[in-house]
């Protein structure tokens, strides 16, 4: 499998500590790095443009997102995009119209319907996304897709077009996450708002092998690191801040065009703060009452989960699911 080396797309250094290698999937060589001079985490070396943009259009969603081939539904997904308005709005920062909007990275669509029917009735909708099996469901929600690749010029026919942007948990898959931040900034209105929100590196889930370190993860953002983005594609902040409502904590920031570029924090104090961390959970990890107490939690969970199919089916067959669904999802 071809893999490329690359420099840190922060400061362009090539000196690079690899915290965590392995095979993913029996198949994927996974290389977690830190830039040792500013202190970005990501894929190093990675995969080829060509293998990624394959990855995501014909794997992606069979190994990270098998609801979407399961289950058409946007019921479950409006639970994030609802959890994204309370936040915007409870930091000041949701928009109060918009006449175009553009999701990059949006999967099945969901959010982006869900923002029209609740609060933007007369919105256009544009949405770029490469999973063919989420651009079938895109098409039938009417929504019009610029591209099914980030990193193709999509953004030239667009200058100034969308009040409102979303980069929700994709800025991290991204093979060159600053030139989107850039092309973001060439579409957004001059009064325009761009939320993004990343797993946060600083504070991950455990086990990292499972739950935190992943193929498709190319970059992993503090909000040291974040801002270095923000702020070098033209970016200022009007809000950033962390949350845990969707299960690890996520950091997610509102940011507005700058009139000046912002020069990034170069300090090797944050390589050596991420380092000291992964290697204390690393160690954590190891410990007899962490595996215990792991093993014990996701008893609990497929317990649970085999005990809501069983009544699930027990209720449907006698025709009282619809009646139950609710009471049944609130206390299991």
């Amino acid at each position: 499998m071809d893999l490329i080396e690359i420099l840190c797309p922060v400061c362009n250094s090539g000196n690079y500590d690899t915290v965590f290698k392995e095979k993913q999937f029996n198949k994927y060589p996974l290389n977690v790095s830190i830039c040792v001079d500013c202190g970005l985490m990501y894929l190093n070396p990675r995969l080829t443009e060509s293998g990624n943009l394959s990855f995501y259009e014909e794997e992606y969603d069979s190994f990270h997102r098998r609801h979407v081939l399961k289950n058409d539904t946007h019921k479950p997904e409006y639970n994030k995009i609802i959890n994204l308005c309370e936040r915007m709005k409870k930091n000041e920062v949701f928009p109060g119209s918009a006449e175009n909007i553009l999701e990059i990275g949006c999967g099945m669509g969901w959010n982006l319907k869900y923002l029209k029917d609740k609060f933007f009735f007369d919105v256009k909708l544009f949405a770029i996304e490469p999973s063919k099996h989420c651009i079938r469901n895109i098409n039938k929600l009417n929504i019009n897709l610029i591209s099914n690749d980030v990193d193709a010029e999509w953004h030239i026919k667009f200058k100034n077009k969308f009040d409102f942007i979303l980069i929700r948990q994709a800025l991290e898959h991204f093979l060159y996450p600053l030139s989107v931040l850039k092309k973001a900034f060439h579409v957004l209105k001059e009064d325009g708002t761009l939320y993004i929100d990343v797993p946060n590196s600083m504070n991950p889930p455990l086990p990292l092998k499972y739950n935190f370190y992943r193929i498709d993860h190319l970059f992993y953002f503090s909000k040291t690191t974040l801002l270095n983005l923000i702020g070098m594609a033209g970016f200022k902040e009007k809000c950033l801040s962390t949350c845990h409502k969707e299960g690890p904590y996520v950091i997610f920031a509102a940011v507005n065009k700058s009139k000046s570029l912002i020069a990034p924090i170069i300090s090797e104090r944050e390589y050596r703060s991420q380092r000291d961390l992964l290697m204390s959970l690393s160690r954590k990890e190891k410990t007899i009452s962490f595996k215990i107490n792991y093993f014990s939690d996701q008893l609990k969970c497929k317990m649970i989960s085999f005990f809501k199919s069983f009544l699930k089916r027990i209720f449907k067959k006698l025709r009282i699911y619809n009646m139950v669904k609710k009471p049944i999802n609130m206390f299991l």
